[in-house]
């Protein structure tokens, strides 16, 4: 396996590298980033098997980063100081969650379930197709509609309802929380720049900035980017 650390404290990246070294020597080490800017490019150069990287570090976090990811190929490996962020890691579905100091029972302890993860990876039939299983349910006044995650581009939410815009013009309109929605949707890479806007990372187009700031969609729609998500907004994706 090829693997890539990611660490803010070089006594930390060194004492990683030092233990996959002598623990796990089928593993090559394609680069060592001390920030996740960095290690950003190097994942998409090196299209690393696994990434070992710290959850907390200056300027973009590593859940952030795993975030610019939304169908990653690679494993993920969060090493940390702190367990109060494991839930984040679950939530990025990590193959393991390292307190430091690591020792070398957990390192191998992960090592061989990113080994498993890879494995059962590569005995996927080859007609698999991941998005033929990211459906999603509605229910809709007479029943439940199946839709496919990749077709939906934004949703609107207007006091107790919320409006689903797909590709190809159609839309539907369901009596949901958006609160839920948005839990729903979040695993597949969509994002709330306003209370009362999702959108689909995968159909955005352009985004302003200055006072008005808003995106444009793939379809010419647009939403607006509120004051309080705009900072969070250019950090995460102006990076």
């Amino acid at each position: 396996m090829k693997a890539i650390v990611i660490d803010d404290e070089k006594h930390f990246r060194d004492m990683l590298v030092e233990l996959l070294r002598e623990a796990a020597p089928q593993i090559e080490i394609l680069d060592i980033c001390p920030n996740a800017e960095k290690a950003f490019l190097s994942i998409k150069n090196n299209k690393p098997d696994v990434v070992f990287i710290d959850v907390e570090m200056p300027g973009m976090s590593g859940v952030e980063l795993i975030d610019k990811f939304p169908n990653r190929e690679f494993e993920v490996v969060f090493t940390t100081s702190h367990d109060k962020y494991a839930l984040k890691a679950l939530k990025q579905e990590a193959a393991e969650y390292l307190i430091k100091p690591i020792n070398i029972i957990d390192l191998l302890s992960a090592i061989e379930k990113v080994e498993k993860k890879k494995k059962r990876s590569v005995q996927k039939p080859t007609h698999y197709n991941e998005k033929e299983a990211q459906l999603i349910a509605l229910h809709t006044g007479d029943g439940i509609a199946f839709y496919d995650v990749a077709t939906i581009i934004r949703c609107e939410s207007e006091t107790n309802y919320t409006t689903f815009y797909f590709t190809g013009g159609d839309k539907i309109v369901i009596t949901k929380q958006f609160k839920d929605v948005e839990q729903m949707l979040q695993p597949y890479g969509f994002y709330r720049p306003h209370k009362s806007h999702i959108i689909n990372l995968a159909h955005i187009k352009k985004a302003y900035k200055g006072d008005g700031a808003y995106i444009v969609m793939k379809d010419g729609s647009t939403v607006p980017i509120s004051r309080q998500k705009k900072e969070e907004f250019w950090t995460r994706f102006g990076n």
